[in-house]
């Protein structure tokens, strides 16, 4: 498939399931926000934006483990070395938790200077707290399924990796109810969801790599680290772990000036403004992961006519979801932010702010 087909269909073929998959996954913030803005509040909301991009952080550190990883797991594949491939998934397994544990490690040890340096006030702090405190301590978890879900994707099996998200964004509106509103735990309760249905992908997914349906095989003799596959994963990903970085950055700079000028309301505006881009930008992101295994494969068979045509049916694509999704914020702001907050003066702000 990935040396025959048609560049423009096998591109849509893999990339609508990586697609759907990605927006599934974004709807774990979207869901959590929109809970927590009805039953916690405004206060709830900026608590919550605070923390975002720290969990950005989290996410980057997992795609960039698993983009680096799925480009040689598709490139051995194209030439045809299984063998390596799988040791290179087990290198994803766990770099994933070696890194998971020290996110976990610096987040404690700085936990409240993490929080101002990203803008918390006083009156956001307790929420804050409460919600980053969970996602830190599922910090493994989160970074293993992001990036093992990648090399489920380079391996052709978009669908399954696909199922994974739905999986998790599922069990997650499910239990984001129950721990916000029925145990009434706030935005402590929304981190558990979030945390507790990434931990069901996760389970999936190792599920998958134990069936015999994967090419890939999980063993621990796979888990030990090897230092040309290390350097190599980490080359590779470290674009996007730097581009993630950036707009978590940036988004600190912002609601520490939003601090300064306003408070908890345009903060709260502009956490729910940077989940609304986020979720335009999974599309995306879509698209690259499933340029991803074509590309690569096609490039590890020599066959770099096809490589090229990957790049410029892509590029495309990614340009018209751009274009589409900042008209559609523009257009429809106000009825967007209706969606997370009934604070009139949350909607009057968010709707300037686009």
């Amino acid at each position: 498939m990935l040396a025959r087909e048609k560049i423009g269909p096998l591109l849509w073929k893999l990339s609508f399931p990586a697609i759907i998959g990605m927006m599934v996954h974004a709807l774990y913030n979207i869901i959590d926000a929109i809970f927590v803005g009805h039953f916690v509040g405004t206060l709830g909301i900026g608590g919550i934006a605070i923390v975002f991009p720290i969990q950005m952080i989290l996410m980057a550190v997992g795609m960039t483990i698993g983009i680096g990883g799925a480009s040689l797991i598709s490139r051995r594949m194209g030439a045809n070395d299984h063998e390596s491939s799988s040791f290179v998934l087990g290198n994803i397994v766990t770099l994933s938790f070696l890194c998971g544990l020290i996110c976990l490690v610096i987040g404690l040890m700085a936990f409240d200077a993490i929080l101002i340096l990203f803008g918390a006030n006083e009156a956001l702090i307790p929420y804050s707290r409460a919600y980053l405190l969970v996602i830190l301590l599922g910090s493994p978890i989160i970074i293993f399924s992001l990036s093992s879900n990648s090399a489920v994707r380079a391996e052709g099996n978009a669908k399954v990796a696909m199922t994974t998200m739905i999986i998790g964004s599922v069990i997650n509106i499910l239990l984001d109810p129950v721990f916000i509103i029925f145990l009434k735990l706030g935005v402590r309760g929304a981190a558990i969801a979030t945390v507790l249905s990434i931990s069901f992908s996760a389970l999936f997914l190792v599920l998958y790599f134990f069936s015999g349906k994967s090419e890939l095989k999980l063993r621990l003799k796979y888990l030990r680290l090897k230092w040309s596959f290390v350097k190599e994963i980490f080359a590779i990903g470290l674009s996007d772990f730097v581009r993630s970085v950036a707009m978590s950055l940036t988004s600190a700079l912002f609601n520490n000036t939003l601090r300064s000028l306003g408070g908890e309301v345009p903060i709260a505006a502009f956490g729910i403004i940077f989940r609304i881009v986020s979720f335009f930008f999974m599309p995306m992101m879509g698209i690259a992961m499933g340029a991803q295994p074509i590309i690569g494969f096609n490039f590890g068979a020599q066959k770099y006519d096809r490589v090229r045509e990957g790049f410029r049916f892509s590029n495309i694509s990614v340009t018209i979801i751009a274009v589409l999704g900042f008209l559609i914020l523009f257009v429809f702001s106000e009825q967007i932010f209706g969606i997370f907050t009934g604070d009139p003066e949350l909607i009057s702000t968010g709707k300037d702010c686009t």
